[in-house]
C-alpha cells in the first residue's frame, strides 16, 4: 500500500508541474511582449531589416499609442511595443498596433523620402470597464 501511495503522490506533483508549465508558457504567449519594452530578439532584427532597407532618404516615424506599450507590426514583422521611433523606406507600409485587451488597429501609412512623422492609435478596449449585474 505504501508503494501505491508513493506512486499516486509522485503522478500528482508530476501533473502539477506539468499544468503550472503550460500556464507559464501561455502567459507568456499572451502577455509577455505586450509588456516588454525591447520586444525581444525578433523584434530588434526586424527593426534593424526595416531601418537597412530605408536607406539614407528613410523617413522618421514616432510610433505611439493610447494606452502605451501596444505591440506594433510594421509590414507584418513584428519590430516592438510603443513608444518605438524608426525609420522606415519611403512609400506605403501597413501599420498594425494591437495588446491583450483592446482591439487591433490597423491602418496605411505613406511615407515621403526624409519625412518626419508621428502615428498615435487609440487602441479601443475589447472588454468593457464595467459589468452590471440585475
Amino acid at each position: 500500500m505504501p508503494r501505491n501511495l508513493f506512486r499516486y503522490t509522485l503522478l500528482l506533483a508530476f501533473c502539477g508541474f506539468v499544468a503550472m508549465s503550460c500556464a507559464q508558457a501561455q502567459s507568456v504567449a499572451e502577455y509577455g511582449s505586450s509588456v516588454s519594452r525591447s520586444g525581444g530578439a525578433a523584434a530588434g532584427a526586424n527593426c534593424r531589416t526595416l531601418q537597412q532597407r530605408a536607406g539614407p532618404d528613410g523617413a522618421k516615424v514616432a510610433l505611439r499609442s493610447v494606452p502605451d506599450h501596444a505591440q506594433v507590426w510594421i509590414d507584418g514583422l513584428f519590430v516592438g511595443a510603443t513608444p518605438l521611433d524608426l525609420t522606415l523606406a519611403p512609400g506605403r507600409h501597413l501599420v498594425e498596433m494591437r495588446d491583450a485587451t483592446s482591439e487591433m488597429v490597423r491602418q496605411q501609412i505613406e511615407l515621403q523620402p526624409k519625412q518626419s512623422r508621428e502615428v498615435l492609435s487609440t487602441l479601443k478596449p475589447r472588454y468593457p470597464d464595467k459589468v452590471s449585474l440585475r
